[in-house]
Order: structure tokens, then sequence, then C-alpha cells
């Protein structure tokens, strides 16, 4: 075998040539990174490193440090004057900086795992809530006193009609399909997270834990507003009494105490766990387009999570002027069906029999909507786990973070119409059930159409972030 540099005749096992000790491959071994780069350049393909003619010693060293980069670590050129410092401390505090990464992200996936058994809203405004009949609820209630409950508004002394009875099935349904997929599905991702942190840390994997740990915690995050959603409604009444002075009075349904906190600690893991994972990759972080991409994902992040909290609240509502009294009642999906069922006292009597009709539509309103939320707050986690899974391992899929977003703006879209015509159907019927004329009502929807507007800006944010490239491009090249 020749060759390829001096023409020198070597055996056909050798690796190196015998007269000019370079590779017999016709590759250079980069210095820097170790990697094979075209004998023809000048400097290295993959960090731009000069490429200088290898002797024996430097080609074997070279090829040492292709097949151990981590323990042979090689400055630059440049670098050459800081030979005091201890080569393998870049390789110690990356891999601290991992394995810590790695801990803090299994600590947000255990939050996610241990709160979601606690998942549940509570009334802010006790006096008003005992008037309105509005409670706080936890998922422990849709696995065996709603469906006592149930049982109990069909066995009344009045025969319910199909409209009473159809909206107490869809929210004993859509409660217990989401409390049951939150209680198995988080903590089966918490098992696989552990699973692979514990496989990286014996070194049996090097694939980290972070990715399924964001994973968990988001899919906790579209569960609890998933619930919130399910339940949020707002009530303020205000009135004067006969002295003249104004009594405002508010009941709200949020998500309780240990949930929120569940949220916080789990947050503070995930945003730990990612910058410990953008620290490793040290001075490549410092690039302006790295720099421009992380400020666009976060922007991104912010504005998909502000617009799924204000979708799962209350989404429409109506404000009525009475004699001295000015109510507002705000809704989500599910409450609307909830403050039509209220109106149906009596079979005879009722506002279905009535206007079975309008009664019908807003069912079918109520149930888009419902279909159209759960399916954003999936969207919106999928989102976020793909984009800091990117951001960790520093190879965003920017294809489906743009479809994803997309996608996000669409339903988005779906949840204000469906929202619009709630907040229409729904004041009519109030009207009708106070003896009040339409234009004392006044429906609105405003906080959907934010909701929107914040989708469609994360959209935005993302298609810049996916057209900006991942690394400047080596000036000496």
């Amino acid at each position: 075998m020749d060759c390829k540099f001096c023409g020198t005749e070597n055996p056909d096992s050798a690796v190196f040539c015998k007269h000019c000790g370079k590779p017999m491959n016709g590759m250079y071994v980069c210095p820097v990174c170790g990697k094979e780069s075209p004998a023809d350049g000048a400097f290295c393909i993959y960090c731009g490193s000069r490429l200088a003619p290898q002797s024996a010693a430097l080609a074997e060293e070279a090829a040492i440090a292709q097949a151990a980069p981590a323990q042979t670590f090689e400055p630059q050129p440049e670098q050459t004057a800081d030979k005091g410092k201890d080569k393998t401390s870049p390789a110690l505090w990356q891999k601290a900086l991992t394995y810590a990464g790695g801990a803090c992200a299994l600590f947000a996936a255990l939050c996610a795992m241990i709160f979601v058994f606690c998942i549940g809203c509570a009334a802010e405004g006790s006096a008003l809530s005992e008037t309105f009949g509005i409670q706080g609820i936890d998922l422990y209630y849709y696995f065996g006193d709603v469906y006592r409950d149930l049982q109990d508004a069909l066995d009344a002394t009045f025969r319910p009609s199909d409209f009473y009875t159809a909206t107490l099935y869809i929210q004993a349904i859509c409660g217990t399909l989401v409390s049951a997929a939150a209680i198995i599905t988080v903590p089966v991702l918490f098992v696989v997270t552990l699973v692979r942190y514990i496989r990286n840390l014996t070194g049996a994997s090097e694939k980290t834990a972070n990715s399924v740990a964001a994973v968990t915690y988001f899919i906790f995050i579209a569960f609890a507003l998933m619930f919130l959603g399910l339940h949020a409604v707002q009530v303020t009444y205000s009135t004067d009494n006969i002295a003249g002075i104004g009594i405002d009075a508010t009941v709200a349904v949020k998500l309780n105490s240990a949930t929120v906190t569940g949220l916080i600690l789990g947050g503070v893991g995930i945003g730990i766990s990612a910058v410990c994972s953008a620290a490793v990759r040290g001075k490549d972080n410092l690039q302006s387009p790295r720099i421009l991409q992380y400020a666009f994902s976060a922007a991104a992040v912010v504005l998909v999570l502000v617009a799924l909290s204000l979708l799962s609240g209350a989404v429409a509502g109506f404000g009525a002027e009475e004699s001295g009294s000015s109510p507002r009642v705000s809704f989500g999906f599910m409450q609307a069906l909830a403050l039509c069922g209220q109106w149906d006292f009596s079979e005879n009597n009722s506002l279905p029999s009535r206007y079975n009709e309008e009664c019908t539509v807003i069912i079918i309103e109520a149930c888009i909507g419902i279909v159209a939320l759960v399916v954003f707050a999936i969207l919106a986690a999928m989102l976020l786990s793909t984009l800091v899974r990117g951001l960790s391992d520093g190879k965003p899929d920017k294809t489906r973070l743009v479809v994803y977003a997309a996608l996000l703006a669409v339903f988005a879209i779906v949840i204000t119409v469906c929202s619009a015509l709630l907040a229409q159907g729904v004041s009519y019927l109030w009207a009708k059930a106070e003896g009040l004329a339409m234009n004392a009502i006044s429906p609105f929807f405003t906080v959907p159409i934010i909701a929107t507007v914040l989708s469609v800006l994360a959209l935005a944010a993302l298609i810049v972030y996916a057209a900006l490239p991942a690394k400047k491009a080596p000036e000496n090249a």
C-alpha cells in the first residue's frame, strides 16, 4: 500500500507512513477536536482550527485524543501559554454540571409526581360562594362522590329535563377522565425519569433525564390547568344599600395552594436544570445566534404558559344591570353548562323545556370548547417539552416546534369562537330567567382573544428561533 502523501510503499496493515509519518487514509486528525478532516484543507471542517502537517508522533497523539478526548483535552494553539492549567478541569466541571442538572430535573419530576395527587380547586370568597353554590373540589371527588351526587339529582322529586341530565353526565365524565389520566400519566413518566437518571449516573447510558423530566413537569401543568378549566367561575356582585353605601363581593374558583406549590417547585427545578445544561456547552452559548435563540425561546415559553393559564380560567361571561345591583359572571366551558342547569328547577318551568334549541346549542359549543381546551393543553405541554429538550442537548427540532405553535394558534382561535358563542347563549338564557331586557345584558369574551394574540406571538417567536443559525460560521474558513 502506497502512502498518499509521499508515495512510499508500506505494509497493508500500516496506519501511518514509515517515511513521512502521515496517516495512510489521507486524512489529517485535528489536534484540537480529534476528528478527521481531508488532507487537502488548511482548517478542520468541524472546529475551524488550523491543520498543521503532522509527524508520526503528533499523528499518534491526535489519534489517542480522538479515542479519548475527555482525558487528553488539548488547548488551541493560541492557548498554549496556559500550560500550567489542569487540562482535565473542563471535563470535570462539565460532568458535575450535567449531574447537577439531572438532579434538578429529577426533583422537578418528583414534585410533579407528588403534587399531582393534590390537584384541586378552592373557592375564594366564602360568604358569596355559599350564596351562589360555588365550592372548591379536588380530583378525588370524581372517584365516588360525583356519582352519588349524580344519582341523588336523578332521584329528586321532580323529573329533570334532558338538558339538566346531560350537563350532569358531561361534568362527571370529563372530570373523571382528566383526574384518572393525571394520576396515571405523571407517576409513570416520573418512573421513566428516575430510571433514565440512574442509568446515566451509573454510566449505563449517555442519555440524561432532563428531557423526560421536562415532559413530566409540563404534563403536570397541563393536567392542573385542565382541571381548573373544568371548574373555573367568577362572580362579582355590586349593590347599593339604602344608605347609599356600595357593597362589592367576589367569589372565584382557582387552583388550591398545594397545586400552586407543586407548580412553583417544579418550575424552579426545570429552570436550574436548563441553566446547567446550557452552561455545559460553555462558550458556544456566548455566540450571538445562540443568545438570540435563548431570548426568543424564553419569550415563547412565557407566552405559551400565559395563554394556557388564561384559557384555563373563566374565558367568557356577561354583566347585567338590575335595580340597584350589577352582577358580573365569568365562566369556563363546563361551568357554562352548570349555570344553565341551575335554572332547571322543575320540568314544567325549566328554561330547557322552553328553549330546548338554545340549550342544545350551548351543550354543543361547550363540548367543542372542552375538547379544544384539552388539545390546547396537551399541545402546549408537548411544545414546551420539545423546546426545553432542544435547549438542553443543543439539537432543537425546529420543524416540530413551529408545527406545535401553529396548531396552538388554531385551537386558540377555536376556543375564542366557542367562548364568544357561549357568552351570547348563556347571557340570553340569563336574561330570560331573570326577566331582564336583552339590552341590560353585556356579554364579553376578551380573555380568549388575548390568549389567541399571545399564541400567535409565540408562533412568531418560534419561527424566528427556527430561522436563526445554531452556530456562527468560523471566520477563518
